[in-house]
């Protein structure tokens, strides 16, 4: 594989190769957010990515009923838990109502961080998070934050299986944003990282 180029912004080195793909690296100012349905689902689909690193990392659930164990064993990790639980199943009016709401959450997350360097890494397949975010992108300041959508379990596997274009295009054309598919160094998970918006 050749190494094409290296680009440093900020918190985040992208190195592109002759594959087409990239790597992140993140720096220990970054603070790491992920967005997921459950604890669980942030941590089968990321879970390299959670527990390496002194980063800060926030993990924020929307659909969780309570706290897990496992909560308990990550390190440098705050867990914030919404109190969405079972609205994910709204019908087609309240899914609107719950993805404005969920869009304000996610940006007074951010908002909540001050004026560090920030990755946010939303779930490809979680409709309701991943359009929330996709709006929450749309009108949001472009400095000093970046943006991603996580490749999550099954949802990736099963896609996979059944659809005819990748799960990068298939993103592309439900958000409308330009995307880089991306390798976390040191770890096994491909992650959508938002070009541009």
């Amino acid at each position: 594989m050749m190494v094409y180029g290296v680009l440093i912004l900020g918190a985040l080195i992208l190195i592109v190769t002759s594959s087409g793909k990239g790597n992140i690296t993140t720096s220990n100012d970054a603070v790491v957010i992920i967005l997921a349905s459950t604890l669980e689902d942030a941590v089968l689909s990321l879970d390299e990515l959670v527990t390496q690193g002194d980063n800060q990392k926030i993990i924020a659930t929307f659909f969780s009923k309570v706290p897990t164990a496992e909560a308990n064993n990550l390190q440098n990790v705050k867990i914030t838990h919404f109190t969405y639980v079972d609205s994910e199943y709204a019908g087609d009016e309240g899914k609107l109502l719950l993805q404005t709401e969920l869009s304000k959450d996610i940006q007074s997350l951010i908002s909540s961080v001050g004026n560090k360097p920030i990755q946010v890494y939303g779930p490809a397949g979680q409709e309701i998070i991943r359009d929330a975010l996709t709006d929450v992108i749309r009108n949001f300041p472009k400095d000093k934050v970046e943006f991603y959508f996580y490749e999550h379990e099954p949802f990736t596997r099963e896609f996979n299986k059944t659809s005819v274009i990748s799960l990068e295009r298939h993103l592309e054309n439900i958000t409308q944003f330009a995307l880089d598919k991306v390798e976390i160094p040191h770890t096994r998970h491909i992650v959508y990282k938002v070009r541009s918006f």
